[in-house]
């Protein structure tokens, strides 16, 4: 199957989509009772400029500030990045979780921790490759607002 993707201006940042089949069985024409089963999948596209250099390790660029008892984490690249819901604070230890899977180019997302994430230096998440396979967790600076 092929998807061609038409837009009025060439695209400068990568999009998510996702594309979703289903089979359809079969019609039969006799009355018998028969049990019948459709499968689905859901897939995700990432979607990439053809001009957009690829790079691997697009969490690297992520922003990442505590204030109060949140944690906020932004996208400032032309990249969608994928990673685990799951945040830790350093030192602390502090976990919370994310409301997704994966930031787009230029969104912002706060994460509410439950306490109070002052004296916190470093956050802990767990990215994903391209193509949605675990990679090493990853430790970025936790600035402050």
């Amino acid at each position: 199957m092929r998807f061609i993707l038409q837009t009025s201006k060439p695209l400068d940042v990568e999009h998510y989509k996702r594309v979703t089949f289903e089979g359809i069985p079969p019609k039969s024409d006799d009355n018998k009772v028969k049990i019948g089963i459709n499968i689905r999948q859901d897939l995700p596209v990432l979607i990439r400029p053809a001009k957009l250099a690829v790079v691997t390790d697009a969490w690297k660029f992520l922003d990442w500030t505590a204030s109060g008892t949140s944690v906020t984490v932004k996208n400032p690249s032309k990249y969608v990045v994928r990673l685990a819901q799951n945040v830790v604070l350093q030192p602390s230890g502090i976990s919370g979780s994310l409301a997704k899977t994966y930031i787009l180019p230029g969104e912002t997302m706060t994460v509410s921790m439950g306490e109070s994430v002052s004296g916190n230096t470093k956050v802990k998440f767990f990215p994903a490759s391209r193509y949605g396979v675990e990679v090493p967790s990853f430790i970025s600076d936790l600035n402050k607002k």
